[in-house]
């Protein structure tokens, strides 16, 4: 049997092409963006939450850093240090979080508090520390909106 055309591609005598070598249709086109919709839809959010959850790390690097540095600042002048500066903390350059609050300071205790806006929300996220607790306690998380105080 003799084809009518002479390369692949080209239109036959009826002018269609031979179907493996048609291109794809509107229905087919459709369905991959709608797969594609449908993903996007499901992994941005979790890829937003996923990017804040690493953020609240640096939560337990202040922290750190301040219990330490509290603890010299103590040992040395016998009170704890009521700033990051009095205790020579510089935390500068790329920071979610803000400068420490400090409350309560006193020879024998203090409070510590930082707030960082996390997810763009109403809420901050919250994380306060004290000597006795120095790993701090998430008392408003700004991932999921929950805690006492918010």
């Amino acid at each position: 049997m003799h084809k009518a055309w002479a390369f692949p591609g080209a239109a036959g005598p009826d002018g269609n092409r031979p179907r493996s070598e048609r291109g794809f249709t509107l229905i087919e086109l459709m369905i991959v963006v709608a797969i594609i919709g449908v993903l996007a839809a499901i992994a941005i959010p979790r890829y937003q939450n996923y990017v804040a959850k690493s953020k609240q790390v640096e939560a337990d690097e202040i922290f750190s850093a301040i219990y330490t540095s509290e603890i010299l600042y103590q040992s040395q002048y016998g009170t704890y240090a009521g700033s990051e500066a009095a205790m020579g903390i510089d935390l500068t350059g790329r920071r979610y979080y803000s400068v420490a609050t400090f409350t309560n300071v006193t020879d024998a205790t203090y409070t510590a508090t930082i707030t960082a806006q996390l997810d763009n929300d109403a809420s901050q996220d919250t994380w306060v520390m004290t000597q006795a607790q120095p790993e701090g306690v998430n008392t408003c998380n700004d991932i999921n909106d929950q805690g006492p105080d918010c």
